[in-house]
């Protein structure tokens, strides 16, 4: 499956640190299909010398292109004309980004909308106009601010129903995607991750000492997130005032930038630094000030679901927030901490006292707030596109028409059956592409085995991830191994699932360590990749040194760097089709025995539970033929040499 994302809401080369929640999700969805992303730029006549009051301004020198977590990521600029509010925002949005998308038509399945005004109604119209299915996120404000407009109310009543699928961060924007006329068995709600390798519980003291306060004793409450007023940032600063007076050792601590900073910085100059304005901080420093903080608190007045929340909780640092929008979902036992209405400095300062005076269990609040890492999230996303990408092809199946009298009306009904789906036919360039790599030697690529005895290679793209464990168990209920291609940037925080494979006897190789296509990498840049994630392999697996191209993607070029740096590349003869479908029924038809010839190696992939609800069914139906599945590396006749 081929995604193409368009939203506004990412990072670029002038704010790095903006949306990490989209950055984090797509890129984890890249590991599990092919994603290209529009992030747009807003722009008008004149916008470079409106620097300082326009974000239009401060964009301008934003490239082109980028690569931002192994994404391709192009940044088109789209009109937007100031002081004349958003009532225009999506047809100038849909018709500035429409050359783009012409320009990549027939390149992608499926186009994801990210944030539900501009965007996702822009998205919706030119996926009407490609004959592409579409897909729209909804984030928060984008329904809790935008969607209260009455003119843009119209429009995204107008638009959101004729999505495929809409995806909403929590329970209480999916309500209010029904109200706006989306059948609800069309909205999927799909929360955010959390990188539990940055987020978890630190000591206090050594995280203060990481970040150079190691003689603070003083009892901090940490805001991460925009300094603005609809973030509350006034409410917390007259709530603070008030605290101030009752807990003279409380300290306000802000992370972040916006339009309200400098009101706040006037607000507590009399406290003197007792309030500290540390400015837009990496993500990687985050946790740290997370670790050392007391609490953490957002007062906002809309929100969807928001990570900082997710995160401190992760940390097992207690919050305090307001009720709204999906954060009753997050904060939903008072171990968690508190919430207060918007709008209420008094309430707002009486709960931070509260929760500052009181005891934390910092193990209990991070069992507690536990949520799936980004990985998680992105096959739940996946899981949904692929869903919009095969209704899709169900309305297109019932549209064609029965010739009146072609059915006789008499006749007894059928009993049901099911035919396994049909291939898809090869097109000339993959049947080139078949030959040239049957014609090249073994010792560079490989796509199938020896035809000698029944025996097949199954493999496993994109792990090691929360799901190994379990398809780990399916083989080895039924006795088979396999080979799984792991990708370097999942192989360190999993680096006992890797060890766990190798023990049971599984092959365990390559794919990348960034995803990225190797033929779009430098050639320092492919070295470095191979020696990265050989690096993180079990020392068994790289007996024989296989490698899978993300994708498959190869080039002679890419092909030489594999064989210089003693690596057989692999591809495979039989595409389980994982990737285009979520029924484990034709996943597991495309694998049938009936279906594979002696010296097959097929492609299949972690992390997705059609896959892992097809597996037991491949696996018997091969035992019952008398098949044996077997790792690459045997099959070939040379793993271990």
């Amino acid at each position: 499956m081929r995604v193409l994302a368009v939203t506004q809401i990412f990072p670029n080369a002038a704010e790095p640190l903006w949306a990490p929640f989209n950055r984090q999700q797509f890129a984890a969805l890249g590991r599990r299909c092919e994603v290209e992303v529009l992030a747009t730029i807003p722009w008008f006549p004149g916008a470079s010398v409106a620097a300082r009051w326009s974000a239009a301004g401060r964009l301008v020198g934003v490239p082109r292109d980028e690569r931002i977590d192994g994404l391709a990521v192009t940044h088109p600029r789209f009109l937007y004309v100031p002081k004349l509010g958003h009532a225009l925002s999506g047809a100038l949005y849909a018709a500035s980004v429409l050359p783009e998308v012409l320009r990549r038509r027939g390149r992608h399945d499926v186009l994801l909308g990210s944030w539900a005004y501009p965007d996702g109604a822009a998205v919706v119209g030119l996926g009407a106009a490609l004959g592409v299915p579409t897909v729209v996120k909804l984030h928060g404000s984008d329904m809790d601010v935008l969607a209260q407009r009455p003119a843009l109310r119209r429009q995204m009543q107008l638009a959101l129903p004729r999505a495929a699928r809409v995806v909403a961060v929590s329970r209480a924007l999916a309500a209010a995607a029904e109200g706006l006329g989306v059948p609800a068995d069309r909205i999927d709600v799909i929360g955010n991750g959390v990188d539990n390798a940055l987020f978890h519980p630190r000591d206090r003291a050594a995280a203060r000492a990481a970040v150079g306060r190691a003689d603070d004793r003083r009892k901090w409450i940490l805001y991460v997130g925009r300094l603005e007023a609809d973030k509350g940032v006034p409410d917390l600063c007259a709530a603070f005032q008030r605290l101030a007076a009752t807990h003279p050792d409380a300290t306000l601590v802000f992370i972040g930038e916006g339009r309200a900073r400098a009101a706040a910085e006037d607000a507590l100059r009399p406290l003197g630094d007792r309030a500290l304005f540390l400015g837009a901080r990496p993500l990687a420093e985050v946790p740290l000030w997370m670790g050392g903080a007391h609490l953490v608190t957002l007062p906002s007045h809309h929100e969807g679901t928001p990570n900082v929340l997710l995160e401190a909780l992760a940390c097992g640092r207690r919050v305090v927030a307001t009720r709204v929008g999906g954060i009753p979902d997050v904060v939903h036992r008072d171990e968690l901490g508190a919430l207060v209405p918007v709008g209420e400095p008094a309430a707002l300062a009486e709960a931070l006292g509260a929760v500052l005076d009181a005891p934390t269990d910092t193990a209990t609040v991070a069992a507690l707030g536990a949520r799936g890492g980004w990985d998680e999230s992105a096959a739940r996303l996946h899981a949904t596109l692929l869903r919009a990408l095969e209704s899709t092809r169900a309305e297109a199946r019932l549209q064609v028409q029965v010739p009146a009298g072609a059915v006789d009306a008499d006749a007894p009904t059928p009993p049901p059956f099911k035919l396994a789906p049909p291939a898809r036919p090869p097109t000339w360039a993959s049947r080139l592409r078949t030959r040239a790599a049957d014609a090249l030697p073994p010792s560079l690529l490989v796509r199938r085995g020896p035809a000698d005895g029944r025996r097949v290679a199954l493999t496993f793209d994109d792990g090691p991830h929360e799901m190994t464990d379990a398809y780990l168990d399916v083989l080895d209920r039924f006795g088979a191994r396999a080979t799984f291609f792991v990708v370097g940037e999942a192989c360190g925080p999993r680096r006992e699932a890797l060890l766990r494979m190798a023990a049971r006897g599984h092959e365990v190789a390559g794919h990348g360590f960034s995803h990225r296509p190797f033929p779009k990498l430098p050639p320092e840049t492919l070295r470095d990749e191979l020696a990265q994630t050989k690096a993180l392999l079990p020392p068994a697996a790289t007996a024989r040194p296989l490698v899978r191209p993300p994708y498959g993607a190869t080039s002679l070029r890419s092909l030489a760097l594999c064989a210089r740096a003693g690596y057989t590349t692999v591809l495979w003869s039989r595409d389980s089709d994982d990737c285009r479908t979520s029924s484990p029924d034709e996943v597991a038809a495309r694998v049938a025995p009936s279906a594979l010839t002696p010296g097959e190696i097929v492609l299949l992939h972690e992390g997705q539970e059609w896959t892992l609800a097809a597996l037991p069914r491949i696996l018997e139906a091969l035992r019952t033929e008398g098949w044996q599945a077997v790792p690459v590396g045997d099959m070939l006749g040379s793993r271990g040499a």
